[in-house]
């Protein structure tokens, strides 16, 4: 039991320590890593918007009845 309290509280306090970890020693330590984590946060986040607005359009199609389309379906001739 001791162990396990152990790890949570160990936990809890390094992840309030890690942003400040992270910003002062990763990325203030040179230039080039600044634009390097700026650039990744930037591919990151516009993955996880395409994603996610993916999974919101397909929700929203199939709450409304719609249904999913078959895989080379299109228009009618």
């Amino acid at each position: 039991m001791s162990n396990a309290v152990a790890f949570v509280s160990r936990l809890v306090s390094d992840l309030i320590e890690m942003p400040r970890i992270f910003v002062q020693d990763v990325m203030l330590s040179d230039p080039l890593s600044a634009i390097s984590v700026l650039f990744g946060s930037l591919f990151v986040g516009v993955a996880v918007l395409v994603f996610g607005y993916v999974v919101v359009g397909s929700l929203i199609q199939s709450i409304t009845g719609g249904g999913l389309p078959a895989i080379g379906s299109g228009r009618g001739e």
